[in-house]
């Protein structure tokens, strides 16, 4: 979670929200691993004193939704399950796991998601009759039939990032993703992080070229886990 965007978004509890209807803003109360710029992991806190709802920071990603308790206990697996087991060995665990499971499902979303979304990027892709980035396509189209915009932008439904990546590329303005799969927006931090996607698939792992990091605008992005539904921000220009 970058620090300017939390400041420049102000997010108010989603709790306080859909049982009143109030404004309550929402403060980083503990930050256990970060820097000045960045909220790796960490709480943030509901100012209402009658409310003082705890929301966590994980992987970068703050959980802002009204229940907590149900998405994290819903997206537990999600959000504890280790990245840095080699292909194989997922694989043997998708195999023993059995396809209707719970890890085969997420793995076969993150397939789909994260190859149309980042497998142009990679220079050994030699499948002609089948070409990823048809969201970067649409998007492309979309914005054309825009007639210009200010200020900050919602991407709804950012699944993996790479449309709220080209957001901000070609709007100048701050992006903030928004998703309710926790496991999708693990691997959108991964490529802001890192510059490199990773996920199950054909290939088991996706390494993008140095110029990702130049065409997909890697300054105007952070994501969240929630519904923009039932919540909301208020924007401050200049912060």
């Amino acid at each position: 979670m970058r620090r300017s965007h939390f400041e420049a978004f102000g997010p108010i509890c989603p709790r306080c929200r859909a049982q009143d209807d109030s404004f309550s803003k929402l403060t980083i109360a503990e930050v256990f691993k970060g820097n000045r710029s960045l909220v790796l992991e960490g709480v943030l806190h509901c100012s209402d004193a009658s409310c003082q709802q705890e929301f966590p920071v994980i992987d970068g990603i703050p959980i802002i939704v009204p229940d907590v308790r149900l998405l994290l206990s819903t997206q537990t697996q999600q959000i504890t399950t280790r990245s840095d087991l080699h292909h194989a060995t997922q694989g043997m665990l998708g195999d023993a796991s059995g396809d209707a499971s719970e890890y085969n499902t997420r793995r076969q979303h993150l397939s789909i998601y994260g190859w149309d979304a980042y497998a142009e990027f990679d220079h050994a892709y030699e499948e002609p009759d089948t070409q990823p980035g048809a969201l970067a396509r649409c998007l492309e189209t979309g914005l054309e039939l825009l007639d210009g915009f200010e200020g900050p932008v919602l991407d709804l439904g950012c699944a993996v990032g790479r449309s709220t990546f080209e957001l901000g590329a070609r709007t100048g303005e701050p992006v903030l993703g928004i998703d309710l799969s926790f496991a999708m927006l693990q691997l959108a931090q991964q490529v802001l992080q890192t510059g490199r996607a990773s996920f199950p698939g054909v290939r088991q792992a996706w390494s993008t070229k140095r110029w990702i990091l130049q065409r997909l605008s890697m300054t105007r992005q952070t994501w969240t886990s929630g519904s923009a539904m039932r919540w909301r921000y208020r924007y401050r220009p200049g912060a």
